[in-house]
């Protein structure tokens, strides 16, 4: 488990970490980030600070999935507390709008 990093701080870490594994004979191992996360009303919002993530819509939280799958985050705990709409609503857009693209 890693925290969230900016930018390309969060790459670094893992290209490190898999280096290291690679050394030690070991094989890929998952590695899984936690982000708390505001789903905003606004599709293509970009993304807004918010304590241990961001306010963003549902294009960049995509955008930024596949980021993270492609510098090999495996797993994201979305952390919903700070959300402001109410939790069935933001999981039926997640479901209906994030997750696909992930099958």
């Amino acid at each position: 488990m890693t925290y969230k990093r900016p930018g390309e701080a969060q790459d670094r870490v893992l290209q490190g970490r898999h280096a290291r594994l690679k050394a030690l004979g070991q094989p890929m191992k998952p590695v899984l980030q936690p982000l708390s996360h505001d789903l905003s009303d606004e599709a293509d919002a970009g993304p807004e600070p918010i304590h241990l993530g961001v306010r963003a819509g549902h294009r960049w939280l995509s955008t930024y999935f596949k980021h993270l799958e492609e510098i090999g985050v495996s797993h994201v705990a979305l952390n919903l507390r700070f959300n402001r709409a109410p939790i069935d609503q933001t999981l039926d857009r997640l479901a209906r709008d994030v997750l696909p693209q992930f099958a």
